[in-house]
């Protein structure tokens, strides 16, 4: 019995099924690499078995495997298996778990239904061997430097914080005050700037006038010189005198 259980976990890895005549068939149930979020575990991918009583048509995969094995004829291969059939069904209708090794356990319930418990054993060749990884999730950099705090340390944490907060408002403050008084000044700079233009303006006006009295006084000066004598005709218009010839006595 323990070797037809052999054969059949043997061809587990060869093969997606392999069918008992006349008991059923055990097929392959493929699972991919799977990550458990909870407990950071990483399974492997892998072949777990399930049970088809459905299955029971001999297609010769086991018969041949045995033969090969054993070196066996076909007729006698086909013996074992028979055999192998009628002692778990005697031991199903009694009522009795039969261990199927890695593959796992099959036994029946009150209506003499076969059921199948599958084992944990992996039966695909790829990772074959592999345990699960327990990889714990990497904390991120904000919980690493940042241990565990007490009571008394939040509530400094707090303070100091509300501290901070002050300052930014009193910094804040004085700031606005600095620009007020800064848009004043500059007001005030101002209206004394404009005040000196319009002096200055004032001042010129007045040179402007005294320049052009004194240019009218040196003109008449000049204009008023012997012989010539300014009339009220254009500048170029002269009266010539005649001499006066004192007379003999």
């Amino acid at each position: 019995m323990n070797k037809c259980i052999d054969y059949i976990a043997d061809l587990l890895f060869l093969h997606d099924d392999v069918i008992v005549p006349n008991l059923g068939g055990f097929v392959g149930d493929y699972r991919d690499t799977y990550v458990d979020e909870k407990s950071g575990v990483i399974y492997p991918a892998t072949k777990r078995i399930s049970f088809n009583r459905k299955l029971t048509q001999n297609d010769g995969v086991l018969v041949d495997w045995i033969m090969e094995q054993t070196g066996v004829s076909r007729e006698q291969a086909s013996k074992q298996i028979e055999l192998f059939c009628q002692d778990i069904r005697v031991e199903l209708n009694q009522g009795k778990k039969v261990d199927m090794g890695d593959i796992g356990v099959l036994y029946s319930d009150k209506r003499f239904n076969v059921i199948f418990e599958a084992g944990y054993h992996n039966f695909l060749a790829d990772t074959y061997g592999m345990e699960p990884i327990d990889a714990h999730r990497l904390e991120t950099f904000e919980k690493r430097k940042r241990p565990a705090q007490t009571k008394k340390e939040v509530r400094e944490l707090k303070e100091m914080k509300e501290m901070e907060e002050m300052r930014e408002r009193e910094v804040e403050e004085l700031k606005e005050f600095v620009d007020v008084k800064t848009v004043k000044m500059k007001a005030v700079e101002g209206k004394g700037h404009n005040i000196f233009l319009q002096t200055l303006k004032y001042v010129a006006i007045v040179v402007a006038i005294a320049g052009a009295g004194l240019a009218t006084y040196t003109g008449i000066e000049y204009w008023s010189d012997e012989p010539v004598e300014a009339t009220g005709t254009a500048p170029n218009d002269y009266v010539e005198y005649e001499p006066i010839i004192p007379s003999q006595r």
